[in-house]
Formats: C-alpha cells, structure tokens, sequence
C-alpha cells in the first residue's frame, strides 16, 4: 500500500496550474475523464474513474473472454472471430491508460515543450511572420481531416452496435440462447446467469454493453486526438524550421542593416564581418531549434514504438480474419453477418490509414527540411559559418522515420504492405480450409 501511496505521489509531482491549463485548452477535460492524464493530486475523483472502468472494462473483459470460450464449445467460429475482435479492443484500451501514466513525464514534457515558442530567434518572433501563419492555417485543415477520419470510425462502432441490436431484434430467432447459455438478442452474446431476453433486466443490461461500447470508443477517439495533436505541432515546428532556413540570409541581412561593407540590402558578403556573425547567430538558432524538435521526436518514437507495433500487428489480423469471415457468411447467405465484418474490416483500415498518414507526414517534412537545407547559400557564407552548416548538414545523412517495433516505418508503404499482407493471409487461410 505504501508503494502505491508513493508511486501516486511521484505521478502528482508532474501536475502544476500552468500544465493543467495547457492539457484544458487542448483537450478539455477529456485527457483526465480518459486516465490519459488524471489529476492524482485530487485523488478522489482519479480512484473515481478507476472503479468506474474496472466496473465497465475489466468486467466486460473478462465476461467477453468466457463467451469467447463458450463459443468455441459451439464451434460457431463467425462469433468467436467478432468476440475475440472486442477483447483485443478492450485489452489495448485497458493497456493505453496504464502506458500513458507510465509515461507520464514524458507527456508532460512534450506538451510543456510545444505549448511555448520553441524556437527563440533574435530577429522576433518568427512564428509572427506571414509564411508561419500560414503554415499554422494549414495545419489546422489537416487537424479537422484527421479528426473527421476519426469520427468516422466512431460513426463506424455506433452503426455497427445499434445495426447488431436491430438486426436480432427484427429476426426471427427461434431460441433466445445458445445451448452454451449465451443471449442471442443483445448487440454483443454473452453469458448472465439470469434471463435477459425480456423485461426491465434485458434493457439493463443493453444499457451496460451500450456503455462499455462508447467507453471504448471514448478510449481510442482520446488517444488518436493526443497523436494527431502531438504529431501535427511537431509537423508545424519543422516547417517553422524550414522557414527560418529559407529566411536565414534575409533574417541576417535585416538584423545588421545597410552599412559600408555590405551596401546593398539583399546581398550577402564574405567581407562583411558583421554581418557573417549575425547569419552565425541566426544558424545557431535555427539548430538549436532543430534540436529541440529532434528530442521530441526522438522521444515520441520511443514511447511510440512499441504501442504502433501492436496496432499494426493486430490491425492485419483483424482484416484478413475478417475477410475469411465475411466469405464464409457470402456462402451462408448470412448478410447480417457480412455487414458486420465489412464495418469492421472499414473501421481497422482507416484506423491503420490514419496512423499511417501522419508518420508519413513527418518523415516527408522532414525530408523537405533536408532539401532546404541542402540548397541554402553556403558560398556566401566564411569559413567559420560554412563549417557550422556542414556539421548541421551532417544531421540529415538519413531521413527520421517513426518506427513500429523499430523494424516497420509508419508510412503509406506500411499501409500498403498491411494491406496486401491481409490479402495473403486470407488467401492462405481459404486455400487450407
């Protein structure tokens, strides 16, 4: 109990006014309401929520695990594939909540980080400039399409729910349970030791599986916002940095001014020692503010890492047992069935399509800074700036990728690989049955 007492007390010690404010503008309460973020330094309403997911996730879990086993006593293999699909998504939603307060500091440190001006330029504020708020306007587009695409798989869970409670409830089933005990008329078959077909007990117990349900989808819709929003600043700091390369001589140029050695306004001298000490000043910014990014990501990936290996692996699965499936109720003339698992083969693809999108996204900007970088005017630099560039270049040999596993690279190649690998395992799978 005593370790409990002090691990909560070292979870709290990242908590103060200025870090709750920013985690409310970005996310309102929803970062606390999904453990993501709790606030242990009110531990009342954190234990709160603890109860109320143990009561609604742990207990699901382990009732979807017992069906899935009953199932399988049944040899009905379409509902042990849907059962199993919904454990693995409770487990991972289980797991995301226990990840993140693992990593605490680390969250806290990004969003402290990004909540600030990251790069400090002596020229003003760079994130002012016209281009940059452009770029900002951009980022903002690309925010509202990635949250669209995850509402859209929310939409996806909802239809599929109510679609599965309308669909038994219109048909004509001949028994209200299994020969297992599992009840044949709520969304999800499970099993209760007491009758659920009808009466005050049976809309109680849809309501529960209703809540688990959008427990799940409030789960995984927090998580991807915290991804889309972390991965899109990071994005938007590159093109700041990318801007602040395209702007270095002009920067430099407008910070000294005219004078006798340099004197017109566009031009960059060699002989111009001031001026050479301004462009220096202004690249070492410019890295200094490359570093700062460069941590982030390099601390996003290795968090990340692991997490993305899981979805991806469990994402191909999912599709390509899916597929199987959805033959296999094509032959039964089961068209509930193949509904079902096409939603559910539409909703794990643009799952893995998002995810795929913006690790795509940093490792292109990325390289776009690369080619910045590669094309900037070094000739008019002396020896002393051109050496400091050379060691700046040296930074960019290989592209940053984000990593699943450290093997696979989060980009539309891994997408198209998931796909077609999918593909093949379905294939496989018809081919020996």
């Amino acid at each position: 109990m005593s370790f409990l007492l002090k691990f909560i007390d070292e979870l709290a010690e990242e908590e103060d006014d200025e870090l709750i404010e920013v985690l409310k503008n970005e996310y309102g309460h929803f970062l606390f309401l999904a453990m993501i973020f709790p606030r242990w330094k009110k531990p009342l309403a954190s234990f709160g929520l603890v109860l109320f997911y143990l009561s609604t996730i742990v207990l699901h879990h382990a009732m979807l695990s017992y069906a899935v086993y009953l199932s399988l006593l049944e040899h009905n293999w379409e509902q042990v594939s849907f059962l199993t699909h919904l454990v693995i998504l409770l487990s991972f939603a289980i797991f995301q909540p226990v990840n993140f307060n693992w990593v605490r500091r680390v969250v806290a440190h990004v969003h402290r980080t990004l909540a600030k001006d990251v790069g400090i330029y002596c020229s003003g504020r760079i994130y002012d400039d016209p281009v940059c708020i452009a770029f900002r306007e951009k980022i903002r587009l690309e925010k509202k399409f990635y949250m669209t695409m995850s509402a859209f798989c929310l939409m996806m869970g909802g239809i599929l729910w109510s679609g599965l409670y309308i669909s038994k409830s219109f048909s004509d089933i001949e028994q209200s349970y299994s020969s297992s005990g599992l009840s044949l008329k709520l969304p999800l078959a499970l099993y209760y030791p007491f009758p659920t077909d009808r009466g005050v007990l049976h809309y109680v117990i849809l309501g529960s599986q209703l809540l688990v349900c959008l427990v799940i989808g409030f789960l995984y819709l927090i998580c991807e916002v915290l991804l889309i929003n972390l991965f899109l600043k990071i994005k938007y700091e590159l093109q700041v940095i990318g801007y602040a390369i395209d702007s270095l001589v002009s920067r430099s140029i407008n910070a000294v001014g005219v004078n006798e050695n340099n004197p017109q306004k566009d031009v960059l001298v060699i002989e111009d020692t001031k001026l050479q000490r301004s462009v220096e000043k202004c690249l070492k910014e410019t890295i200094v503010h490359y570093q700062k990014i460069l941590g982030l990501l390099l601390i996003a990936r290795a968090n990340l890492d692991a997490p993305l290996a899981i979805v991806m692996m469990l994402g191909l699965l999912v599709i390509g047992i899916s597929l199987l499936n959805m033959l296999a109720a094509l032959k039964a003339n089961y068209i509930g069935m193949f509904l079902t698992f096409g939603m559910l083969v539409c909703a794990e693809i643009q799952a893995q399509l998002l995810v795929c999108l913006l690790g795509s996204s940093i490792t292109e900007q990325a390289d776009i800074l690369r080619e910045k970088l590669y094309s900037i005017e070094w000739y008019c630099f002396d020896m002393k700036n051109r050496r400091i560039l050379l060691n700046f270049q040296a930074c960019f040999t290989k592209s940053f990728v984000v990593t699943a596993g450290g093997i696979a690279e989060i980009n539309m190649v891994t997408f198209s690989w998931i796909l077609r690998a999918a593909y093949r395992f379905f294939n496989l799978m018809r081919s020996t049955s």
